[in-house]
């Protein structure tokens, strides 16, 4: 399911492994639940709404509410450094492993989870068209981001998921032939397949080109109100790698729909 809900459900009437019980029991199983579960092969499709109603029967509260508290949430660390670690070469597409490995994928999530992430990234860092056609995989996009949802949900049962969405890989106007639509376009075929995958929120990462940015959080915007967190990379000298200054592209964020940065900290 794409919560916990069915789990502590379980959990109450005393389920357990080799252990029958001749008791019937009937439950109300809420909608959202119902539609997440496996027909088949296949995930039923589940909506944005029916993961907002999901949450309001389980025990997390949605994730934009701990936007406004003082806590400090913690996210997991590098998914490739850790795949690697477990013997996947780096000529591999590491996105590709939601479907061909989804049991070593889930255990990096569930290593983070254990070691106290509050926060989940899907392993879906180069799952967009332009990076999976270098392997031959473009008409796999919407099965990997779907399964990487569902593996980081799986993983880090208490956790909440954010969808993992980095840059195409390809030089967008004015320094290259892509358009802003098609960038928008490529953006959102990710983030669809991510959103049917019940994430909780996005986390756009790694970006240096402040236009690609932009239209990544459009593309999301045109979906969905999830929460985004946006993170722009920058070189030693503070700039990103186009030369653009942390105040040009914080105040050119802001006026993308509606962003509002956060303080802008210090190259380290």
């Amino acid at each position: 399911a794409t919560c916990g809900h069915v789990k502590q459900t379980a959990k109450q009437l005393g389920h357990t492994k080799g252990r029958t019980r001749k008791t019937s029991v009937v439950l109300e199983v809420p909608r959202c639940l119902a539609r997440a579960f496996y027909v088949g092969q296949a995930f039923l499709p589940v909506t944005s709404a029916d993961r907002q109603e999901c949450l309001s029967h389980s025990y997390m509260e949605p994730f934009r509410n701990l936007l406004e508290s003082d806590s400090i949430h913690v996210f997991d660390g590098a998914m490739g450094t850790m795949l690697y670690a477990k013997g996947v070469y780096i000529n591999r597409c590491y996105d590709e492993l939601n479907i061909s490995n989804p049991d070593l994928v889930r255990e990096v999530h569930a290593e983070y989870c254990r070691a106290g992430a509050d926060i989940l990234e899907t392993n879906t860092f180069g799952a967009t068209a332009p990076h999976l056609a270098q392997y031959g995989l473009e008409g796999n996009l919407r099965e990997i981001n779907i399964s990487a949802a569902r593996l980081a949900r799986e993983g880090g049962t208490d956790c909440y998921i954010a969808g993992a969405v980095g840059p195409l890989g390809l030089r967008i106007e004015p320094y290259g032939p892509t358009s802003y639509d098609e960038a928008k376009d490529l953006f959102k075929e990710q983030i669809s397949a991510l959103l049917e995958g019940g994430v909780d929120l996005f986390l756009l990462e790694t970006f240096s080109d402040v236009s690609e940015m932009r239209q990544a959080i459009n593309a999301v915007r045109e979906l969905c109100d999830l929460p985004i967190v946006a993170q722009m990379t920058n070189q030693v000298d503070g700039n990103t790698s186009y030369g653009t200054t942390p105040e040009v592209f914080a105040a050119r964020l802001e006026k993308t729909s509606g962003v509002v940065p956060n303080d802008v900290l210090p190259s380290t």
